[in-house]
């Protein structure tokens, strides 16, 4: 459902149009370029991103959509290199087109339950606003502690209905990855999907058969998502973990 779902996403969207599908962030620790219309959503990876020491490592980000977020730290925080993973062919397909400026970044396809790498073969795992989308996060936590080589970490980003956190928290609590951060930014979250309101709106307008599935997955203002978040029905949680 959710392959089909960004296939026909990546599909529609105009190049210039989104390049990260994800809720945003605004907090201290990820300042904002304010030229940048995807500044927020961009800033959910500088959050992710700035804890992990990514300068001259290899790195994988799985489910990596339509790349921006990946271009964003491949250009800001000096990978030697770094691959975007996404299982849905036409969002590796626009990644590949809209950042082919960037040296050190590459796209390719794959499931995040069975990742196409090697083991012990990356530094860092990236994983922003992806894992709730998947059968078993606790087989994707698998995987990336598979491929991570020693002291290598992974960094990840995403929400639960607040009764299913502890689900999360138990998919990460491997003996071979010791948890160094867990950090509760549902209200960073719900300040950038503030900020980012006219911009979503103005763009939900442009495919406007899409209607309130659109609206939805946009997280405007009136959705579902927006009201569990402020309600505390669900949690935006980040997580920092390092393989032993």
């Amino acid at each position: 459902m959710w392959r089909t779902a960004y296939e026909v996403i990546s599909r529609r969207l105009r190049d210039d149009e989104a390049t990260c599908l994800n809720y945003g962030y605004v907090g201290p620790d990820a300042p904002l370029d304010p030229a940048d219309p995807e500044g927020p959503n961009r800033a959910l990876y500088s959050h992710v991103a700035a804890r992990l020491d990514l300068r001259g490592k290899a790195v994988v980000e799985v489910g990596s959509g339509r790349g921006g977020g990946a271009a964003h730290v491949a250009r800001t925080f000096g990978p030697a290199r770094l691959t975007g993973i996404d299982i849905a062919g036409a969002s590796v397909r626009a990644a590949a087109r809209i950042h082919a400026d960037v040296p050190n970044l590459a796209f390719r396809r794959g499931d995040a339950l069975a990742l196409p790498l090697a083991d012990g073969s990356v530094d860092a795992v990236l994983n922003v606003e992806s894992s709730h989308c998947y059968p078993s996060t606790a087989r994707f936590v698998a995987e990336a502690a598979r491929v991570l080589r020693p002291g290598g970490r992974l960094g990840l980003a995403d929400f639960r209905m607040a009764d299913d956190v502890d689900a999360l928290d138990a998919a990460l609590a491997r003996p071979d990855l010791r948890l160094d951060a867990r950090t509760d930014i549902t209200d960073r979250v719900l300040a950038a999907m503030a900020a980012l309101e006219e911009r979503k709106r103005a763009m939900i307008a442009r495919h406007g058969r899409l209607g309130g599935i659109a609206r939805e997955w946009a997280g405007t203002e009136g959705s579902l998502i927006r009201a569990a978040l402020r309600d505390g029905e669900v949690r935006y949680l980040s997580y920092v973990l390092t393989k032993s």
